[in-house]
């Protein structure tokens, strides 16, 4: 019998571009060189560029490539202020003017409104941040194993930094785990915590949890602090019940900065890190601070979905507001409403309120900050969205005006459908992801609404995030 002849494959050689010029920026903070067959999403590039560039990366629809040469660059650029800028992938755009980050971020949006054929002309300047160091109210620090295979406690190193957008984290692989010093996303009081913690941490021997091998006992360390009157809730996440050894690093933790209210453990024994825990302990003071947002008392607690960057959430709600036109007459339905932050500011200024969302802790939540505010129009609904809204068209709602704030996959088309049913005056839609804003207010026109503003907000300076607002009305308008 003739030996089978096995195949040969050929790997294909990485494809140099010389001279290539990026045109537009892409969610993600890709720059785009190119047109169709021919474009490339360049890791690292800004609109104006001209760069020699490498193909690293051949996806199903998509060509990545590497710059390897800065010809030209048109935006201006700075010193990063952080030493771990170089490995850390939370702030790509540090080294970057202010300036210049809001006009990539309106660039971001422009781009993929124009990729949905919708018009780029209802696109306003973005509205920068007044802070833009220490305005995050959240961070989120991971337990794991440094490149040496240490315990460390910070963040996740970013390959694709490190290498320029050569290289990126494999599937299935974690990667290291650098200990932060500091951040300059969170304040001064926050980043003493983090080093507190490490160093009590490590005197215990707790373990960093290994996703990989599911193994292990300490997941995360996170710190919430008010920017208003700067009280700090920190909480372990761990995959198994510590508390006894966690108890003195709690005491000390309040006992060295004052500001802590409270330090809590939340256990979770699913592989998801962001499972919803199955106890939470409160290791010393208490579970829960306070936040003012525009005028409004708001509890928060380890669960509580916030807006990271508080005062620029003022701002954020300020343009909603102004979208919705409301004097005080107006039902409105609020989906997505999470602890409710939105629904009180807006029954302020109309007659009824109705706010929907699935988490059952955050509805316990909304309907305490209706209390706290004596805010009495305001109506919160615990449930899916898909299952809510019929209900409320049973019962002939006349909803006035819809708000919603989806997570960032964006609104199921049922519910968009289910919104149209409701026939409101105007539609106000606050986005977390561009992309598939511009893909639901395409389906929003096929459904009778047309956009006719489009206001986008800076929460996240330093990285290619950006919140958007959008107005819709009736096309017979």
């Amino acid at each position: 019998m003739a030996r089978q002849r096995r195949k040969k494959y050929k790997q294909k050689k990485t494809q140099s571009e010389p001279g290539v010029r990026i045109v537009q920026m892409a969610p993600g903070g890709w720059g785009v060189a190119g047109e169709g067959r021919n474009r490339l999403s360049v890791w690292g590039g800004f609109s104006g560029d001209v760069v020699d560039v490498r193909v690293v990366r051949r996806l199903r629809g998509r060509v990545e490539a590497a710059i390897e040469r800065v010809i030209t660059r048109q935006l201006e650029t700075v010193e990063s202020s952080c030493t771990h800028f170089d490995v850390c992938g939370g702030c790509l755009w540090q080294h970057v003017s202010y300036k210049d980050q809001c006009m990539l971020k309106n660039g971001i949006v422009q781009f993929c409104f124009e990729e949905a054929g919708l018009d780029t002309d209802l696109i306003e300047m973005v509205i920068g941040s007044s802070e833009r160091f220490a305005y995050r109210n959240k961070m989120d620090f991971s337990f794991g194993r440094d490149a040496e295979g240490m315990a460390a406690l910070g963040l996740y190193t970013s390959p694709a930094k490190r290498s320029h957008g050569h290289h990126y984290s494999k599937r299935g692989r974690v990667p290291p785990v650098f200990n932060v010093e500091a951040c300059f996303l969170q304040s001064e009081v926050a980043n003493r915590i983090v080093v507190a913690v490490r160093h009590a941490v490590l005197d215990l021997g707790l373990s960093p949890y290994d996703v990989i091998e599911q193994d292990g006992i300490l997941r995360s360390l996170v710190i919430r602090q008010s920017a208003k009157n700067g009280a700090l809730l920190v909480y372990f996440v761990a995959a198994k019940d510590c508390r006894e050894p966690l108890m003195a690093v709690a005491e000390s933790i309040m006992t060295i900065e004052p500001a802590v209210a409270g330090v809590l453990l939340h256990i979770n024994e699913k592989r998801s890190k962001n499972a919803i825990p199955q106890a939470e302990v409160i290791l010393a003071g208490q579970g829960m601070i306070q936040e003012t947002i525009s005028g409004l008392r708001v509890d928060v607690s380890p669960g509580s979905f916030l807006q990271v960057n508080t005062l620029q959430a003022e701002r954020l709600y300020d343009v909603a507001l102004n979208f919705a036109q409301l004097t005080g007459a107006e039902k409105v339905l609020d989906l997505y409403c999470g602890i409710g932050t939105l629904s009180l500011l807006l029954a302020k200024q109309a007659g009824q309120v109705i706010g929907v969302e699935v988490v059952e802790r955050a509805i316990s939540d909304a309907c305490c900050n209706a209390e706290t505010n004596a805010v009495n129009n305001c109506e919160f609904l615990c449930g899916d969205v898909l299952t809510v809204m019929p209900d409320l068209i049973v019962r002939s709602e006349q909803v006035d005006v819809v708000t919603v704030n989806p997570p960032r996959a964006g609104i199921f088309r049922s519910v968009m459908k289910r919104v149209c049913e409701l026939g409101p005056e105007r539609i106000v839609y606050i986005s977390c992801n561009p992309q598939t804003l511009a893909r639901d207010l395409l389906r929003f026109e096929k459904g009778g609404y047309k956009t006719v503003a489009v206001q986008p907000v800076d929460l996240f300076p330093h990285t290619p995030h950006i919140e958007v607002v959008a107005k819709l009305e009736p096309n017979h308008v």
